[in-house]
């Protein structure tokens, strides 16, 4: 048998194995991820700018910047107190000094004034150590599904009650009904966050920034949960990493408390 008569030419080879090549080429660029890259949700006020966008270099710079306290009165800085010594704080590592140092806000003016401060504060924390996502898995509308251990709570009885109860999967949604065990009322979305109150709280969560915290590869979120008692002045403010890490689950994870 003549080999030669049944050979491929040449040319054909040649586009053949061009297909070949391009068509790995296209496999591999079709698998290759695009990762999202950590951002702000909120834009982050200071005294006298305001930006829209931190990476890890710029977060560390903003530690020395004057935070913004949602007022032109300069008293404001005057918000911590130790013995009755009050101390001006006007940037995140003079508020953490002072922290450390054991000053604390008492007043209900001065507690708001500290939640410009805590807010500021865990979002330059967040975004200094945050990195690139391969993926996200939850929307800021999902909010209504934070477990219900979010809830305030005053005795440790309650507090254990609600920490079992997320355990089982249970969320905020889960509690606008009228029959539920911790009932919850006028849930509603507002922009990157939601607002709801309980028999003696009301309570706004705002979603501040997002990115990968613990390296796992899902897009993690930073939230600013606060509290607000309806009889009297009590108020406070904690911030939580949040993630989804399950597609098929609804509940939100609370990864970390961010003090």
């Amino acid at each position: 048998m003549n080999l030669l008569r049944h050979a491929i030419p040449f040319p054909l080879i040649s586009l053949i194995s061009g297909l070949l090549i391009v068509g790995c080429k296209s496999k591999q660029a079709n698998t290759t991820q695009t990762q999202i890259a950590p951002r702000l949700i909120e834009p982050l006020k200071f005294a006298d700018f305001t930006v829209s966008q931190i990476n890890q270099e710029s977060a560390r710079s903003l530690l020395n910047c004057k935070v913004n306290t949602g007022t032109i009165d300069t008293n404001a800085y005057h918000f911590l107190t130790l013995n009755r010594t009050n101390i001006l704080v006007e940037t995140v590592n003079e508020y953490r000094q002072a922290k450390l140092a054991g000053f604390t806000a008492q007043t209900t003016a001065d507690l708001s004034t500290e939640s410009w401060f805590i807010a500021t504060d865990r979002v330059l924390s967040f975004m200094e150590q945050a990195q690139p996502s391969n993926q996200s898995l939850f929307r800021a509308k999902d909010l209504k599904y934070l477990p219900v251990s979010l809830l305030n709570w005053n005795e440790r009885e309650q507090g254990e009650e609600l920490k079992r109860d997320a355990e089982k999967g249970m969320t905020l949604n889960d509690c606008t009904g009228p029959t539920s065990k911790h009932q919850i009322h006028a849930l509603k979305l507002k922009d990157n966050g939601i607002r709801f109150s309980d028999d003696v709280c009301d309570y706004d969560v705002s979603e501040l920034c997002r990115g990968d915290l613990d390296g796992d590869g899902f897009e993690d979120a930073l939230v600013m949960v606060a509290t607000y008692y309806r009889e009297g002045s009590g108020r406070a403010y904690q911030c939580w990493v949040v993630s989804k890490t399950v597609a098929d689950k609804s509940q939100l994870e609370l990864k970390a408390r961010v003090r």
